[in-house]
């Protein structure tokens, strides 16, 4: 799948992607998860709940 975004929102979605430590198609797969299939969706109860986050303290 191939997603066109102007080329600040990419920069900004590669940057936040970095800050959280996860993969930017990992943060895209979240956004269009949420947007498509709502909050209650598993995978993105996972992400937000820091499942999938590359944070010291969470999950994996």
């Amino acid at each position: 799948m191939q997603v066109d975004l102007p080329k600040e929102e990419a920069d900004s979605l590669e940057v936040r992607a970095a800050m959280q430590g996860v993969p930017t198609e990992k943060l895209l797969s979240y956004h269009v998860l949420k947007s498509y299939r709502g909050v209650l969706h598993p995978e993105v109860q996972a992400f937000e709940h820091g499942d999938m986050l590359g944070q010291p303290g969470t999950k994996k």
